[in-house]
């Protein structure tokens, strides 16, 4: 890890930049609560389960409407071997 205390190739010393037009207009907000250790893991074991595209895809199915497995058979194009 480089630690610098002035430009490469100067003598000028090196300085954390400005903050971008849009951070300084922006209001401040509340942090979001901090969750229980339990909360996270849920939410970690939830999305584990939905990290697999076929179950994406299901979901995004199911948002759309209410669907019957033989529908998401067919919609998904899934077929019995």
């Amino acid at each position: 890890m480089l630690d610098r205390t002035t430009n490469v190739g100067t003598d000028e010393p090196v300085t954390a930049p400005e903050a971008a037009p849009h951070e300084q207009d922006r209001p401040s907000v509340d942090a979001a609560p901090p969750r229980s250790a339990g909360t996270l893991t849920s939410a970690g074991d939830l999305l584990r389960a939905l990290a697999a595209p076929v179950r994406i895809s299901i979901v995004l199915q199911l948002r759309e409407s209410d669907r019957c497995v033989h529908e998401l058979v067919d919609v998904l194009g899934w077929r019995s071997r």
